[in-house]
């Protein structure tokens, strides 16, 4: 067979393995977004618009009085990323796995990260005109997540007239393990039926839908980017969270004469921006780490 029909067939089988690792294995972030795919062009502009009300016909035939709500377009700029390994043609046939399946898994991982990461950074990027921002301090001194917080952040989303549908809260695994599952409120059965402790999860809790970021190395959650032992959490609807692609998800494999080696590659493009800070609440907790006094 051919170089260059042997190059077709690992691409083809390359493409189809990354592509179905990415879908196995989910970007958690990108359902809680606005998303605009087959984007072209460097820059999407959602648009955000005013509110609009419904008036009251005094008379048969009346003209219609049409309103002219207040516009505008909230640029999302888009990056390039890619994500590339060698698989060595000698080193490929002395390992007893296939190395190239694994390199497909490895990649989807990463690309499902860096689109969890490039949606935290929309939320951090926005983080000085929230709707409002609730203190480590609300729910007792230095607190973790817990059952105030939520209370506060449900009732500045209600206050805002929040959709009840499409409301999620984004935050580190600690204010779950640390917070969440050690309130009585929220764990013991005489107060609620959630039974956290028995799916180790919150899931869905005072009309938010929960997403846990545990440590990554594309930045997760930053700890100490309020102050030394402090994490964010952010409270949004979906409306008001952007995620824009241009390229989706492509991979090849070419094969490198000098390096004697395949090299696969997989590569997007992508952005995203909170379209409206009205729909953005800024949660401070107090981390685990500095929780248990270490």
């Amino acid at each position: 067979m051919s170089t260059t029909n042997t190059a077709a067939i690992q691409n083809a089988l390359y493409d189809s393995e990354v592509k179905h690792y990415y879908a196995e294995t989910e970007n958690i972030l990108r359902k809680a977004c606005t998303f605009r795919g087959g984007v072209e062009g460097k820059t999407y502009n959602f648009r955000t618009m005013g509110k609009i009300l419904a008036t009251e016909r005094t008379s048969p035939s009346q003209d219609v009085v049409p309103q002219n709500p207040a516009q505008a377009l909230v640029p999302c700029t888009l990056k390039d990323y890619d994500v590339s390994v060698f698989i060595d043609a000698f080193a490929n046939r002395k390992i007893n796995f296939d190395e190239r399946r694994e390199a497909a898994f490895e990649a989807a991982g990463a690309i499902n990260r860096k689109f969890d990461q490039i949606i935290l950074d929309a939320l951090v990027a926005a983080v000085g005109s929230p709707l409002t921002t609730i203190d480590e301090n609300i729910g007792g001194t230095d607190s973790n997540l817990n059952m105030t917080k939520l209370l506060a952040a449900k009732a500045a989303a209600d206050a805002a007239d929040w959709p009840k549908q499409d409301r999620w809260i984004v935050c580190h695994s600690n204010a779950i393990n640390y917070g969440l599952l050690t309130d009585p409120t929220i764990t013991n059965v005489d107060y609620t039926t959630l039974r956290a402790l028995d799916k180790g999860d919150v899931g869905s809790f005072l009309g938010f839908n929960f997403i846990t970021i545990g440590d990554r190395d594309e930045g997760g959650i930053a700890l100490g980017a309020v102050a030394t032992g402090e994490r964010r959490a952010f409270a949004f609807h979906r409306r008001s969270l952007g995620l824009a692609v241009n390229i989706e998800i492509t991979s090849r494999m070419e094969w490198i004469p000098i390096k004697k080696s395949w090299m696969c590659t997989s590569e997007f493009s992508s952005a995203s921006v909170v379209i409206d800070n009205r729909g953005l609440i800024v949660l401070d907790t107090q981390d685990a780490a500095d929780y248990n006094g270490a």
